[in-house]
């Protein structure tokens, strides 16, 4: 049987709220095979209130940096577009992180679910 695409969204956002993960309930599932999964706590809570601001007011199309504290990860974001889906504001974040001299290119969307912006799954 399959799920509208609403209530699966609805249902993946209400499991999210109840994982606290370093310091704040937050979707890290798509950090996941990448270089930013090994960040350590502060440093993790740093670069998700820094996403969070940048899907919450950048404009398309300006780059976003952000550095670990020990400087040996950092990772440029860009919003490239917005769009809506099951009436929710979403935003499509490219990341590009680099890590010992190697870059990772992934590219995400998110929507706004109760006012957390949270990883669409499709």
């Amino acid at each position: 049987m399959n799920c509208p695409r609403g209530l699966s969204l609805l249902f993946l956002a209400a499991i999210l709220a109840l994982i606290p993960t370093a310091g704040f309930s937050q979707n890290t599932i798509f950090l996941k095979n990448t270089p930013l999964s090994v960040l350590a706590a502060d440093d993790l809570d740093s670069l998700l209130i820094k996403i969070n601001e940048t899907l919450d007011s950048v404009a398309l199309d300006t780059p976003v940096q952000w550095r670990s504290t020990d400087e040996k990860v950092s990772s440029t974001w860009t919003v490239t577009d917005n769009y809506s889906k099951n009436d929710l504001v979403c935003r499509r974040l490219n990341l590009d992180t680099t890590m010992n001299n190697q870059t990772t290119s992934r590219r995400f969307g998110f929507c706004k679910v109760d006012g957390a912006w949270l990883v669409d799954i499709d």
